[in-house]
């Protein structure tokens, strides 16, 4: 159809997605064209029987999503890429990676850690691309000033001396750390997450893997500002779903990775 309309044989008044439609993304929605609140989906599935085994299951899921893994520039196997190497560049980076691959869209985004930085400022930028997103022990952009004012003293000397490497603004950035600032400003000016499912996989002892160099009373402190920045996470989307996960550190896909392989094939499922 996309052909056909931008040739002029058919004249498309509206879509009727929450977002414009990436293929035809100069035709408004139904609620730009004057039906605010219209907004209706195509939602295509495949079920099995009740009991059908689960590599047959895993063989289906298999061929019906693509699975992507790779290497951000300048780590793993990747070369060395291009300055800048903010967030909104590796994100710009991956819908490049994404699209030459042929990956049918619209995407599930997972991201770990800076990682999850990274697909949020994605689906902000290509929200129409974006099918869901799960955040696996992501930070939020607030959480350092957060725990600045959550302490007082010596500890918060001790804390502010450990992330000035991350708040710092730098001449001639060169490294993600030195970008780090411009990656938490664009953050804050990406506006909101398109409205799809979000779920946010946070360790149980988050907080607890912490120096110890702070006071007990400092460390309890730290770790439910944690746990508040988790929530922030969530809220970002309407409905957004947090899943605590015990016996877990930073790294829940190494230390409990049924969690993160579960919470994937979950939203899959309810996907596609």
């Amino acid at each position: 159809m996309a052909p056909t309309i931008d040739a002029g044989q058919v004249t498309a008044l509206a879509t009727t997605g929450p977002v414009r439609s990436s293929v035809l993304p100069n035709v408004p929605t139904a609620a730009e064209a004057g039906l605010p609140g219209f907004e209706a989906t195509i939602w295509l599935g495949i079920m099995a029987p009740a009991g059908t085994p689960q590599p047959i299951v895993d063989l289906l899921n298999a061929e019906i999503a693509t699975v992507v893994t790779y290497d951000r520039a300048g780590y793993g196997k990747s070369e060395t890429g291009n300055l800048p190497v903010h967030g909104r560049q590796s994100a710009d980076d991956l819908h490049v990676l994404l699209g030459k691959l042929g990956v049918p869209k619209p995407y599930l985004l997972v991201g770990h850690s800076y990682g999850g930085r990274i697909v949020r400022l994605f689906a902000s930028a290509y929200p129409g691309d974006t099918a869901g997103l799960i955040l696996e022990e992501a930070s939020h952009e607030d959480l350092p000033e957060a725990q600045l004012e959550a302490l007082t003293g010596k500890d918060r000397e001790t804390l502010a001396a450990m992330i000035a490497p991350f708040r710092a603004t730098v001449s001639d950035p060169r490294t993600e750390t030195e970008y780090m600032a411009v990656t938490v400003e664009q953050l804050r000016r990406s506006g909101p997450l398109p409205r799809v499912p979000l779920v946010v996989i946070t360790s149980a002892s988050r907080g607890s893997g912490l120096p110890m160099v702070f006071s007990p009373e400092s460390q309890a402190r730290l770790t439910d500002v944690a746990m508040a920045m988790q929530k922030k996470l969530v809220d970002l989307v309407p409905g957004g779903r947090q899943i605590l996960v015990e016996g877990a550190g930073h790294n829940v896909h190494l230390d409990q990775p049924e969690a993160v392989i579960t919470s994937i094939r979950e939203m899959v499922a309810r996907l596609y």
